[in-house]
């Protein structure tokens, strides 16, 4: 386990910071825990007061729940950008306000499930891999991963597939919905992924039920559930801020964020 750390440990340390990052939270199957990912990457940075440092886009358009709970008011109003990965010629350019906003900020895009195909075309036939380093933009997708094997194969075909094959992949566990992840371990394959330069880890961390539901419930941010009269008692705020905690303490080593 300690070699493991120290690995990656090492990948962290060799990361170079570009200009501004694009932050693809992928999942590609439904269910997986990517809307509550990329809402825990955004509480993250306003944590850490990066608010001004990133965009948001919202891609899940036929379930923009992470655009309306963190980004519209409450008269309804959007204040985020929507665009579409798509193979329909009339559409196609939709996706591109991505790459223009990566050129003044890092952008987190919250990607819908069944979305792979059309993602990777965009990336393809707009040259973005070369694009991006000429632009110095890094490409990040933190892959949501549930430990079912269809899930696992659609991480190692997303890692494998040479037209996105430079951008950096960072395989995320989530915890909150398995827990048993002896099975890298067993999986050759995906062991001598994970351990290739530009592929990262974390862990997503067990979120207790209760406080899970209820916060999905009310399409509440985490920061209006830990504040004041937000109904939630003393104990069950502290197992929201534990569950925070553990996850900022992963993406701290990461160190991938602006």
């Amino acid at each position: 386990m300690e070699d493991v750390l120290m690995t990656q440990q090492q990948q962290t340390d060799s990361y170079v910071q570009a200009t501004n990052s694009i932050h693809l939270v992928d999942g590609e199957k439904g269910g997986v825990g990517k809307s509550l990912f990329c809402r825990v990457l955004l509480e993250y940075c306003i944590t850490k007061g990066l608010s001004d440092c990133i965009e948001f886009v919202e891609s899940d358009l036929s379930n923009p729940d992470v655009g309306k709970i963190y980004f519209t008011d409450e008269e309804g109003v959007k204040h985020y950008i929507e665009a579409e990965f798509t193979n329909e010629d009339k559409k196609r350019s939709s996706a591109d306000i991505v790459f223009e906003l990566a050129a003044k900020k890092s952008v987190i895009v919250n990607l819908p499930s069944n979305i792979y195909s059309s993602v990777t075309a965009w990336f393809d036939r707009n040259k973005i891999l070369t694009l991006a380093k000429e632009k110095n933009v890094q490409i990040c997708k933190w892959f949501v991963c549930n430990g079912g094997n269809s899930s696992i194969e659609k991480f190692k075909e997303s890692v494998n597939d040479e037209k996105i094959k430079d951008i950096t992949h960072i395989f995320v566990r989530n915890q909150v919905i398995f827990d048993d992840w002896t099975i890298i371990e067993k999986d050759k394959d995906l062991a001598e992924i994970l351990a290739r330069e530009n592929v990262f880890q974390m862990d997503f961390p067990q979120f207790s039920f209760e406080e899970r539901n209820r916060v999905d419930a009310g399409q509440l941010t985490f920061s209006k559930a830990l504040a004041e009269g937000s109904g939630f008692g003393i104990l069950s705020k502290q197992r929201i801020k534990n569950f925070l905690n553990a996850t900022y303490a992963g993406l701290d080593k990461l160190n991938l964020l602006p």
